[in-house]
C-alpha cells in the first residue's frame, strides 16, 4: 500500500496503524465504482479538506463515518474523502473478485 495520496496527514498515526492491522470483508455494497468494506472503522479529520482530490483506480477513501471505500475500475476522477492510501494494481485484479462472503 502507498501512502503518497494527498490527504494521508488527515489521519492520525494510530488510524493508520489500526487500518494497516485490521481485518476487513467485503461488504454487500461493492460494484463497479467501489468496494465499502466492513472492519474497524477509521477516524479522519475534516478539517481544512480539499474540496477535491484527484483519485485513481484503487484509492482507499474514508467515509465520515469511518468506513473504509477502495475505487474500482468506473471510480469518478474526483473525491471528497479523505485518502489512506492506494492498493497496488496488480492487487486489484483478485480483490475485484472478492464477494461479500469473503
Amino acid at each position: 500500500m502507498s501512502s503518497k495520496n494527498k490527504g494521508t496527514e488527515d489521519f492520525k498515526k494510530n488510524a493508520l496503524n489500526r487500518f494497516t492491522l485490521g481485518e476487513y470483508k467485503v461488504s454487500s455494497k461493492a460494484n463497479r465504482v467501489g468496494m465499502l468494506v466492513e472492519g474497524p472503522s477509521v477516524k479522519a479529520y475534516y478539517e481544512d479538506m480539499p474540496a477535491h482530490q484527484s483519485v485513481q483506480r484503487g484509492t482507499i477513501q474514508v467515509k465520515r463515518d469511518g468506513t473504509p471505500i477502495i475505487l474500482l475500475n468506473d471510480h469518478y476522477t474526483l473525491g471528497s474523502y479523505p485518502q489512506l492510501g492506494t492498493i497496488a494494481s496488480y492487487h486489484l485484479t483478485k480483490l475485484g473478485q472478492k464477494t461479500s462472503r469473503y
